[in-house]
């Protein structure tokens, strides 16, 4: 069975859910921002090479915490490579499995890498429109992507979207601009910002969160 884009997302990531989805990647941002002032070698020139991987894993953080907090119907999952030992934060729900990452540009897809090639290929069901081809690969996952970035704001996303990428995950099937939905409006204050630093501190330490 052929199932649209919009349809999963609606099943799998339906509006009482995805409205927490952009507070928390702003809340991610104001963790990374506090995470390099508090930090003078991450001020100084080569900790300037280490922000995108530390903001993407402040966000994954204010993401997991959204779930917990708000009792959202997802699994959060800590995955760790076998190969090169990164970890990464996949977030789960009964059909789709969703991860997190920082791009340049509001279209671009993340760098190829051997987990989203392999999330990414039951994804054929959104793309393929002969019944012919029937059911390939049924009971796998549907594969999304959350991307995020900034084009001249540093402390705030410009964008947020949840994408599907086809199978190799090279190009999209289609993107959902979170950022232009309505959203819980919800700023947290300084104070509840740094009540949460000390905690993403401790999982970089233990090296629970990845970049993925």
């Amino acid at each position: 069975m052929i199932e649209a884009f919009h349809d999963v997302i609606r099943k799998e990531f339906p509006f009482e859910v995805r409205k927490y989805f952009v507070p928390a990647v702003k809340k991610g941002y104001g963790l990374h921002k506090l995470l390099i002032n508090d930090n003078a070698f991450l001020q100084d020139y080569v900790g300037m090479n280490v922000y995108s991987r530390l903001r993407n894993i402040s966000v994954a953080f204010a993401l997991r915490e959204a779930v917990t907090i708000n009792k959202l119907p997802i699994t959060c999952n800590d995955i760790r490579n076998p190969k090169n030992g990164h970890r990464r934060l996949e977030l789960v729900t009964p059909n789709a499995i969703m991860t997190i990452s920082q791009v340049k540009r509001p279209r671009e897809v993340p760098r190829v890498s051997s987990f989203r090639k392999a999330r990414s290929m039951n994804n054929d069901q959104m793309t393929m429109f002969d019944e012919h081809f029937g059911d390939p690969n049924k009971g796998e996952p549907f594969y999304f992507i959350m991307t995020h970035g900034t084009l001249l704001n540093q402390d705030l996303p410009d964008f947020v979207f949840l994408s599907a990428p086809v199978p190799g995950a090279r190009k999209w099937v289609d993107q959902l601009p979170l950022h232009k939905e309505p959203f819980e409006i919800f700023k947290p204050d300084i104070e509840e910002i740094e009540e949460s630093l000390p905690y993403l501190k401790e999982e970089i330490r233990k090296g629970v969160l990845g970049n993925g």
